[in-house]
């Protein structure tokens, strides 16, 4: 903030009068030299951190401009008593392909399960043992989240190096290593909840999803997942949907027009609805109509959706629909659908099979961590 403040910027300290300002204000007269060693440390310790995760060097000036910018707007900044390591809340840059979505739940699950610390680990563990740990799967399954269980390290103690050994979307059999971790063992085992509770639901939702796919091989269909995800964890789920081989359905409701059954009670019917939203979307967006009998489908052809989704029908229903449509739309079949009953979907000639239960029903899979 050099252009706002200019490089006198310590000096507009002084001129307030609260808070950490007021400490760095006495600090500066020298009459409180814990103070002063208080706010450099906390400054300092900042500055380590935007260089580590952000790649920035930036002047301590310019950090400490920065922590006054926070402090002032409020944006938590938890700092801790003296004597103990200053943690900021400002979130670190994402790194590789991983969503800033994704950095916020890391940070919420450390938090919810740190608190202030992890007493166990803090009174058993030196902070300069170093060691090895392994990640195992204990049953067969689609690895999906390594990049998420190492950012969870990352971001607890940048010392752990996690080194994957095995591909994200591969199959592996019981007892195979899936990632190699080595650094600070206190780390280690304070991350080791967190991150496999990331991984061993993002492997379950793969795996599941990989059992429903493989199901209807050979037929001209998709298994799509739905917005009926964990609130929080929508990126993830369905990254790892894509991992099991599973297409993504619209990822929210900004991305997709979607006309279901209590829009259409709102406007009264279906062509009204799709010709309102053909006038007011992006010309960029599919639209698509819930349907629920092949007389909704009729109106739904004639109103020119793109998509139809056939919401629990008969397979026979959906079979006649498909003869019905003749490729003036794509159809996707919803409604209460189980392994078994796939393959006689997938029969009908639908283009899409959407499932809920691919996030929301998905075990988690068995993974384990232990040192070595």
């Amino acid at each position: 903030n050099k252009e706002k403040y200019g490089y006198g910027a310590s000096q507009k300290f002084s001129q307030r009068n609260d808070g950490w300002i007021q400490t760095y204000t006495i600090s500066q007269t020298k009459q409180n030299w814990d103070a002063y060693i208080e706010w450099k440390n906390f400054c300092n310790d900042y500055k380590k951190r935007i260089a580590e995760n952000c790649q920035l060097n930036w002047r301590a000036r310019d950090v400490e401009m920065a922590v006054w910018e926070a402090y002032k707007n409020n944006i938590c900044l938890e700092i801790l008593n003296a004597g103990t390591e200053a943690r900021s809340n400002i979130k670190d840059v994402s790194e590789g392909s991983l969503s800033p979505l994704v950095d916020r739940l890391i940070d919420l699950a450390l938090e919810e399960d740190l608190g202030p610390g992890d007493v166990t680990t803090q009174a058993l563990i030196s902070p300069e043992l170093k060691g090895e740990a392994h990640i195992r799967a204990k049953q067969t399954l689609v690895v999906a989240g390594l990049p998420v269980a190492a950012r969870v390290f990352q971001r607890l103690d940048p010392e752990v190096i996690f080194a994957p050994q095995v591909e994200e979307g591969q199959e592996v059999a019981p007892g195979t290593v899936l990632a190699r971790l080595t650094g600070p063992v206190g780390s280690i085992l304070t991350g080791e909840r967190v991150a496999l509770n990331f991984l061993m639901h993002l492997s379950g939702i793969a795996t599941f999803t990989r059992k429903m796919v493989a199901v209807v091989a050979g037929y001209p269909v998709a298994i799509v997942d739905t917005r009926k995800t964990t609130p929080g964890w929508r990126v993830l789920e369905k990254y790892a949907v894509r991992l099991g081989g599973g297409l993504n359905h619209r990822l929210g409701l900004y991305d997709q027009v979607l006309i279901k059954n209590n829009h259409l009670t709102a406007v009264g019917s279906i062509s009204e609805a799709v010709r309102r939203a053909r006038k007011l979307a992006p010309h960029t967006l599919k639209i698509e109509v819930e349907v629920n009998d092949l007389a909704g489908l009729e109106e739904a052809l004639a109103a020119g959706a793109d998509i139809i989704m056939l919401d629990n029908m008969t397979e026979a229903d959906m079979a006649r629909a498909v003869q019905l449509t003749k490729g003036r739309a794509l159809l996707e079949a919803s409604g209460s659908m189980t392994l078994e009953r796939l393959p006689q979907v997938a029969a009908t000639g639908v283009n899409f099979i959407s499932m809920g239960a691919l996030t929301h029903s998905a075990p988690a899979v068995d993974i384990h961590l232990r040192l070595v």
